[in-house]
Protein backbone atom coordinates (compact mmCIF):
# COMPACT_ATOMS: atom_id res chain seq x y z
CA UNK A 1 0.00 0.00 0.00
CA UNK A 2 0.93 3.02 -0.26
CA UNK A 3 0.10 7.26 0.66
CA UNK A 4 1.10 10.41 -1.12
CA UNK A 5 0.74 13.73 0.64
CA UNK A 6 0.49 17.33 -1.25
CA UNK A 7 -2.36 17.85 -4.74
CA UNK A 8 0.74 17.77 -6.90
CA UNK A 9 1.92 14.16 -6.49
CA UNK A 10 1.04 11.80 -9.03
CA UNK A 11 1.21 8.37 -7.05
CA UNK A 12 -0.89 6.40 -9.89
CA UNK A 13 2.78 4.53 -11.00
CA UNK A 14 2.06 2.70 -7.66
CA UNK A 15 -0.60 0.46 -8.79
CA UNK A 16 1.66 -1.95 -10.81
CA UNK A 17 3.94 -2.73 -7.47
CA UNK A 18 1.15 -4.10 -5.39
CA UNK A 19 1.61 -7.16 -4.57
CA UNK A 20 5.41 -7.30 -5.62
CA UNK A 21 7.55 -7.83 -3.00
CA UNK A 22 11.34 -6.39 -2.66
CA UNK A 23 13.43 -9.57 -2.91
CA UNK A 24 15.74 -10.11 -0.06
CA UNK A 25 18.98 -10.60 -0.77
CA UNK A 26 22.80 -9.66 0.06
CA UNK A 27 22.56 -6.53 -1.94
CA UNK A 28 19.65 -5.22 -0.56
CA UNK A 29 19.30 -2.57 2.43
CA UNK A 30 15.63 -4.25 3.46
CA UNK A 31 17.68 -7.57 3.90
CA UNK A 32 20.03 -5.54 7.12
CA UNK A 33 16.70 -4.43 8.40
CA UNK A 34 15.26 -7.49 8.23
CA UNK A 35 18.20 -9.08 9.85
CA UNK A 36 19.08 -6.48 12.78
CA UNK A 37 15.47 -5.45 12.98
CA UNK A 38 16.65 -1.73 13.33
CA UNK A 39 15.35 1.13 10.58
CA UNK A 40 17.90 2.28 8.31
CA UNK A 41 18.17 5.97 6.47
CA UNK A 42 19.26 6.36 3.29
CA UNK A 43 21.08 9.65 2.35
CA UNK A 44 21.61 8.78 -1.39
CA UNK A 45 19.65 6.44 -3.61
CA UNK A 46 22.42 6.41 -5.61
CA UNK A 47 23.92 3.51 -2.90
CA UNK A 48 24.15 0.13 -4.79
CA UNK A 49 22.89 -1.62 -2.11
CA UNK A 50 18.90 0.56 -2.89
CA UNK A 51 16.53 -1.91 -4.53
CA UNK A 52 16.16 0.53 -7.79
CA UNK A 53 13.12 -0.74 -9.93
CA UNK A 54 10.32 0.49 -7.18
CA UNK A 55 12.16 3.15 -5.20
CA UNK A 56 14.31 4.69 -7.70
CA UNK A 57 13.37 4.09 -11.29
CA UNK A 58 9.62 4.16 -10.51
CA UNK A 59 8.88 6.15 -7.46
CA UNK A 60 11.84 8.82 -8.02
CA UNK A 61 12.86 8.70 -5.08
CA UNK A 62 16.58 10.38 -3.58
CA UNK A 63 16.78 9.26 -0.23
CA UNK A 64 14.44 7.20 1.88
CA UNK A 65 14.06 5.74 5.13
CA UNK A 66 12.98 2.42 5.94
CA UNK A 67 11.36 0.63 9.46
CA UNK A 68 10.59 -2.91 10.31
CA UNK A 69 6.97 -4.21 11.16
CA UNK A 70 8.30 -6.39 14.06
CA UNK A 71 5.81 -9.07 15.70
CA UNK A 72 6.71 -11.56 18.15
CA UNK A 73 10.28 -11.02 17.58
CA UNK A 74 9.80 -11.48 13.31
CA UNK A 75 9.91 -8.77 10.81
CA UNK A 76 6.82 -9.44 8.60
CA UNK A 77 6.86 -5.87 6.63
CA UNK A 78 8.69 -2.80 6.21
CA UNK A 79 7.38 1.14 6.00
CA UNK A 80 9.03 3.67 3.44
CA UNK A 81 9.24 6.60 3.72
CA UNK A 82 10.56 10.02 1.48
CA UNK A 83 9.91 13.76 0.47
CA UNK A 84 9.33 12.76 -2.92
CA UNK A 85 8.82 14.93 -5.34
CA UNK A 86 10.20 17.88 -3.59
CA UNK A 87 13.78 18.45 -2.73
CA UNK A 88 14.00 17.66 0.60
CA UNK A 89 16.63 14.86 1.49
CA UNK A 90 15.45 11.99 4.62
CA UNK A 91 17.57 11.98 7.59
CA UNK A 92 18.28 10.46 10.58
CA UNK A 93 15.37 12.23 12.16
CA UNK A 94 12.61 10.93 9.49
CA UNK A 95 14.31 7.42 10.58
CA UNK A 96 13.57 7.94 14.19
CA UNK A 97 10.13 9.09 13.80
CA UNK A 98 9.24 6.43 11.27
CA UNK A 99 11.05 4.02 13.84
CA UNK A 100 8.34 5.45 16.30
CA UNK A 101 5.31 4.81 14.17
CA UNK A 102 6.43 1.72 13.27
CA UNK A 103 6.60 0.32 16.79
CA UNK A 104 3.42 1.56 17.71
CA UNK A 105 1.70 -0.04 14.82
CA UNK A 106 3.70 -3.15 15.09
CA UNK A 107 2.28 -2.92 19.18
CA UNK A 108 -1.33 -2.30 18.17
CA UNK A 109 -1.50 -5.03 15.43
CA UNK A 110 -0.39 -7.81 17.32
CA UNK A 111 -2.79 -6.62 20.10
CA UNK A 112 -5.87 -6.99 17.55
CA UNK A 113 -4.13 -10.30 16.55
CA UNK A 114 -4.27 -11.38 20.12
CA UNK A 115 -7.87 -10.21 20.34
CA UNK A 116 -9.11 -11.59 17.00
CA UNK A 117 -7.33 -15.43 18.87
CA UNK A 118 -9.28 -14.47 21.47
CA UNK A 119 -12.83 -14.36 20.05
CA UNK A 120 -12.01 -17.80 18.33
CA UNK A 121 -11.13 -19.60 21.26
CA UNK A 122 -14.31 -18.68 22.64
CA UNK A 123 -16.29 -19.10 19.89
CA UNK A 124 -14.58 -22.48 19.70
CA UNK A 125 -15.37 -22.90 23.81
CA UNK A 126 -19.17 -22.16 23.16
CA UNK A 127 -19.47 -24.91 20.28
CA UNK A 128 -17.87 -27.58 22.11
CA UNK A 129 -20.24 -26.91 25.54
CA UNK A 130 -23.05 -26.54 23.05
CA UNK A 131 -22.07 -30.02 21.26
CA UNK A 132 -21.53 -31.37 25.03
CA UNK A 133 -25.11 -30.35 26.31
CA UNK A 134 -26.78 -31.61 23.37
CA UNK A 135 -25.13 -34.98 24.10
CA UNK A 136 -26.34 -34.69 27.81
CA UNK A 137 -29.68 -33.69 27.15
CA UNK A 138 -30.10 -36.95 24.36
CA UNK A 139 -31.68 -40.17 26.15
CA UNK A 140 -29.81 -42.48 26.16
CA UNK A 141 -27.19 -43.30 28.79
CA UNK A 142 -27.90 -42.50 32.53
CA UNK A 143 -25.50 -43.09 34.89
CA UNK A 144 -25.96 -43.56 38.61
CA UNK A 145 -23.21 -43.31 40.93
CA UNK A 146 -22.98 -45.12 43.82
CA UNK A 147 -20.07 -44.12 45.99
CA UNK A 148 -18.15 -47.05 47.64
CA UNK A 149 -15.44 -47.51 49.94
CA UNK A 150 -12.09 -49.17 47.80
CA UNK A 151 -9.56 -51.45 48.41
CA UNK A 152 -7.61 -48.38 49.43
CA UNK A 153 -10.21 -47.15 51.84
CA UNK A 154 -10.99 -44.27 49.62
CA UNK A 155 -14.45 -43.54 48.27
CA UNK A 156 -15.04 -44.59 44.45
CA UNK A 157 -17.84 -43.84 41.72
CA UNK A 158 -19.45 -47.41 39.86
CA UNK A 159 -21.32 -46.34 36.98
CA UNK A 160 -24.28 -48.26 36.33
CA UNK A 161 -25.94 -48.09 32.54
CA UNK A 162 -29.66 -48.10 32.48
CA UNK A 163 -32.77 -46.51 30.64
CA UNK A 164 -32.88 -46.65 26.68
CA UNK A 165 -29.51 -47.41 25.20
CA UNK A 166 -30.06 -51.02 28.09
CA UNK A 167 -33.24 -51.47 26.20
CA UNK A 168 -33.08 -50.92 22.09
CA UNK A 169 -29.02 -49.88 21.31
CA UNK A 170 -28.88 -47.10 19.09
CA UNK A 171 -30.29 -47.43 15.45
CA UNK A 172 -27.14 -47.51 13.03
CA UNK A 173 -27.19 -45.36 10.50
CA UNK A 174 -28.42 -45.80 6.98
CA UNK A 175 -25.23 -45.95 5.54
CA UNK A 176 -21.88 -46.04 6.64
CA UNK A 177 -19.13 -43.20 7.19
CA UNK A 178 -16.01 -42.91 4.71
CA UNK A 179 -13.03 -42.61 6.63
CA UNK A 180 -12.65 -38.78 5.77
CA UNK A 181 -16.15 -38.61 7.20
CA UNK A 182 -15.34 -40.04 10.73
CA UNK A 183 -12.36 -37.52 10.75
CA UNK A 184 -14.40 -34.62 10.36
CA UNK A 185 -17.51 -36.06 12.57
CA UNK A 186 -14.90 -36.99 15.15
CA UNK A 187 -13.32 -32.88 14.74
CA UNK A 188 -17.05 -31.67 15.48
CA UNK A 189 -17.29 -33.78 18.73
CA UNK A 190 -14.87 -31.66 20.04
CA UNK A 191 -16.32 -28.01 19.15
CA UNK A 192 -13.97 -27.46 16.30
CA UNK A 193 -15.43 -24.65 13.09
CA UNK A 194 -15.24 -25.65 9.72
CA UNK A 195 -12.57 -23.59 9.25
CA UNK A 196 -10.47 -25.65 12.26
CA UNK A 197 -11.58 -29.09 10.20
CA UNK A 198 -10.05 -27.54 7.26
CA UNK A 199 -6.81 -26.53 8.71
CA UNK A 200 -6.44 -29.70 10.54
CA UNK A 201 -7.75 -32.24 7.24
CA UNK A 202 -5.83 -29.67 5.11
CA UNK A 203 -8.75 -29.02 3.06
CA UNK A 204 -11.08 -26.39 2.17
CA UNK A 205 -14.04 -24.86 4.10
CA UNK A 206 -16.67 -26.09 1.18
CA UNK A 207 -14.88 -29.50 1.27
CA UNK A 208 -16.16 -29.86 4.81
CA UNK A 209 -19.49 -28.81 4.36
CA UNK A 210 -19.96 -31.01 2.01
CA UNK A 211 -18.55 -33.48 4.35
CA UNK A 212 -20.93 -32.29 7.00
CA UNK A 213 -23.68 -32.23 5.03
CA UNK A 214 -22.95 -36.03 3.96
CA UNK A 215 -22.82 -36.48 8.03
CA UNK A 216 -26.11 -35.05 8.53
CA UNK A 217 -27.74 -37.14 5.54
CA UNK A 218 -26.29 -40.32 7.09
CA UNK A 219 -27.05 -40.15 10.31
CA UNK A 220 -30.43 -38.55 9.59
CA UNK A 221 -29.90 -36.06 12.05
CA UNK A 222 -30.95 -31.96 11.59
CA UNK A 223 -28.03 -30.51 12.76
CA UNK A 224 -24.34 -31.19 13.87
CA UNK A 225 -25.18 -31.85 17.54
CA UNK A 226 -27.79 -34.54 16.66
CA UNK A 227 -25.44 -35.95 14.50
CA UNK A 228 -22.68 -35.98 17.22
CA UNK A 229 -25.08 -37.82 19.58
CA UNK A 230 -26.70 -40.42 17.08
CA UNK A 231 -23.01 -41.65 16.07
CA UNK A 232 -21.86 -41.77 20.14
CA UNK A 233 -25.00 -44.23 20.43
CA UNK A 234 -23.28 -46.72 17.56
CA UNK A 235 -20.23 -46.16 18.42
CA UNK A 236 -17.95 -44.30 20.78
CA UNK A 237 -15.43 -41.90 19.24
CA UNK A 238 -12.01 -42.91 19.19
CA UNK A 239 -9.28 -40.21 21.09
CA UNK A 240 -7.73 -37.68 18.95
Amino acid sequence: MAHFTGTAVDGSWFAEWVDRPIPLDDLVLETQVFTEHRPAAVLDTCDPRVYRPIIVDAGRSMSYVVAPVVLADEVVGFFHADHAPGQRRSGPVDRNVLWTFAQGFSLAYERLVFAERIQAQRERLHAALGSAEALIATPGVALDLAWMPGEDGHLRAEEEHIGERAAAPARPPDEELTDREGEVLRLLAVGATNAQIADQLVVSESTVKTHVRHILRKLRAVNRAQAISRYLGVAPLAPI
